[in-house]
């Protein structure tokens, strides 16, 4: 690699609207930076799956033992990030009844919410939602691109997940780092030259889409409307660094794999010590009977001591593994990710989660969603103008603003599901709405589906308990025989008879 790994770099441009007559220029400026950051991406995606540093390692001394070992520890923790922030699917609630818009006939219903959530099941977001996961946590940035669907489809839009090594958007350089542009593009092969090739640049801008080729010069294909009204490939980050989950450990991770080498080296060399011959004089042949019998008959020369020893340094394997263990923990600090071996002292569970790092690597998931919130704003705008332009989309989807939608996150929904319960219990006995205690108790990873399916029984309870309540309040009222004693000391007062103070 040529460069050092820091985190992807942004694009700017200092164009602030795009045109046909700039539009190539953007582009290929854009290309040339982009292209740093694929090398990057590419490098981060082949360590990813065991393509590392060890692989190549050279040993100058006994060359013949060379052991390669790999310890994938940058696996480990993308998959700890992926499966503890994604291991449940991201849904939508709904935020709470506000009126913004005082011409708006109506507040969005929870039905609404509901129906978006079903589209979104339709269209497996769950598992595009972890392939999202999967390159932002490798390289620091991901790229979701959502497009109407054609006539007579299930639903009204279709997500794709884009490749960060062919895909980039470009900002403008002012204050406000708007995008500006979209660009997703695909490598082909010229057949009429060998070994030719050439990329095909999908562009989008908030008004038009090009396809532009730099086969024979830098020209444009075909221009039409972008008829979304908005730039649909949707730029996610994994923190404001861009810089992947494992990066920030990966010189760690090398070190590691190179002490589990010498490690392997050391007992192996222990093996195949050398032989060490101490006033004896032996030819080839006479060496090699010694390999395959075993022993060997020496004759000493007067006065000579004759000695055959293995020359061998044992190793220490108690400070290299220290040594080791300490690289070990620091690199699961650093990256946020649990400790399975640790122990915070206690016997009880919370203790155990302190100081297993659990606290931490909640803080750190907090953060992200904190990251993913944003550019999943900018994904449901898209996906709302789709819903909004089909004949055939749920009417109560189509009346969904983004102020309406609360992107929700679920873990570990059967941890303290005691704790929960009771929770749960006590926000709906205070008189919390439904729907705020069933989205912040933590047991659903579908709250708003979890309301509309209970709603009728939530309702029926509450107004059963009602009635139940005012009955019983009409009969003491009427049955009250304290009522009916106060009755005849007032008419006993009105009368001039008894005592006030029996009374």
């Amino acid at each position: 690699m040529k460069s050092k790994l820091n985190g992807r770099r942004r694009i700017y441009s200092s164009y602030t609207e795009v045109t046909d007559e700039n539009v190539t220029d953007i582009i290929k400026q854009a290309y040339a930076k982009h292209l740093d950051n694929r090398e990057e991406i590419e490098y981060l995606h082949r360590y990813l799956k065991g393509d590392q540093p060890i692989l190549r390692r050279i040993k100058e001394v006994r060359p013949e033992i060379c052991n390669k070992i790999v310890e994938n520890h940058a696996m480990e923790i993308n998959n700890f990030k992926v499966g503890f922030i994604f291991g449940e699917p991201v849904q939508y609630v709904k935020r709470g009844d506000c009126q913004l818009d005082e011409t708006k006939a109506e507040l969005p219903s929870d039905d609404g919410i509901a129906g978006l959530n079903e589209y979104m099941q339709e269209d497996d977001k769950a598992s595009k939602d972890r392939e999202l996961a999967e390159w932002i946590n490798q390289c620091g940035v991901g790229y979701k691109m959502p497009l109407p669907t054609e006539k007579g489809a299930d639903i009204p839009f279709e997500t794709y997940i884009l490749d960060p090594r062919t895909t980039f958007v470009v900002y403008t350089n002012d204050y406000r780092k708007k995008p500006l542009i979209g660009c997703t593009y695909s490598i082909c092969k010229d057949y009429s030259r060998k070994n030719k090739f050439y990329s095909v640049f999908d562009v989008y801008s908030d008004k038009y889409c090009w396809k532009i080729t730099n086969k024979d010069g830098w020209q444009i294909i075909r221009k039409s409307i972008n008829g979304i009204g908005a730039i649909p490939i949707i730029e996610y980050n994994n923190n404001p660094e861009r810089i992947g989950s494992f990066e920030c450990v990966i010189t760690i991770c090398d070190a590691i794999n190179l002490i589990a080498s010498n490690n392997l080296d050391g007992i192996e060399q222990i093996i195949q010590a050398f032989t060490w011959f101490d006033n004896v004089d032996i030819d080839q042949e006479s060496f090699k009977a010694l390999k395959d019998m075993g022993a060997i008959k020496t004759k000493s020369p007067v006065g000579q001591q004759a000695n055959i020893k293995t020359v061998e340094t044992k190793l220490d394997t108690t400070q290299t593994q220290t040594a080791k263990d300490d690289l070990y923990d620091r690199m699961l600090t650093i990256a946020c990710v649990p400790d399975r071996r640790a122990s915070a002292g206690g016997n009880t569970g919370q203790a155990l989660i302190i100081g297993e790092g659990w606290i931490m690597a909640e803080s750190s998931a907090k953060a992200f969603e904190l990251m993913f919130a944003k550019p999943e704003k900018e994904y449901l705008r898209v996906v709302l103008k789709c819903c909004r332009d089909t004949v055939n989309c749920n009417p109560e989807v189509k009346n969904i603003a983004i102020h309406d939608i609360e992107v929700k996150f679920t873990r570990n929904k059967t941890d303290n599901l005691l704790t929960k319960t009771q929770g749960l219990m006590n926000m709906l006995q205070a008189g919390i709405h439904p729907r705020i205690a069933i989205s912040h108790c933590g047991l659903f990873s579908d709250p708003e589906q979890v309301y509309q399916d209970s709603k009728p029984y939530l309702t029926g309870n509450s107004e059963k308990d009602a009635l139940s309540l005012a009955e019983k309040a009409d009969d003491t009222v009427i049955s009250n025989p304290v009522t009916d004693e106060m009755l005849k000391a007032l008419n006993a007062l009105t009368s001039g008879g008894g005592n006030n103070d029996e009374v």
